[in-house]
């Protein structure tokens, strides 16, 4: 039995704990006081680069990539959502929701098949804007389309 054990222990060292960030995967942090941040990176081939977004009940959530290589997007997927709530190559490179899910969002900035398998590579910047949820009757922007339009203060 002292084999099964150890067995289990090194099953679960290799899974990691439930619900932790997946391998790669970095946290996004804001500065203190902060509603931005900015991250930035080079991805080369099919490499891609992940970014953990967490979020409270109903915030406006606002991701925008700037990326060196036309055939480089990002997806952004749910808290615990297996399918990306935002495919960058059919909708754009701009993302928005007003009321987010209490969780952690991901992004994932990649290259389109046609350039990964060239070696080709991305250098990209994304900017993240979280905001707090606005109060019951508030006025604000409506961003849900933001991907279709050009960017403007409005669509970040």
């Amino acid at each position: 039995m002292p084999t099964l054990r150890a067995l289990s222990i090194a099953l679960v060292l290799a899974l990691g704990v439930a619900g932790a960030a997946r391998a790669g995967e970095r946290q996004v942090s804001f500065a203190k006081g902060a509603t931005t941040a900015l991250v930035s990176g080079k991805i080369v081939g099919r490499d891609d680069a992940s970014y953990r977004i967490n979020a409270g009940t109903d915030q406006t959530l606002r991701v925008q990539l700037k990326a060196s290589n036309r055939s480089c997007y990002f997806n952004l997927f749910a808290p615990g959502a297996a399918e990306a709530a935002h495919i960058g190559s059919t909708a754009g490179d701009q993302f928005s929701v007003d009321r987010t899910r209490p969780g952690a969002y991901r992004a994932q900035v990649y290259l389109m098949r046609n350039a990964a398998r060239r070696q080709q590579s991305c250098s990209f910047r994304l900017t993240i804007e979280l905001t707090p949820a606005m109060s019951p009757g508030g006025t604000g922007s409506d961003h849900r389309n933001c991907g279709q339009r050009p960017a403007t203060p409005t669509c970040l």
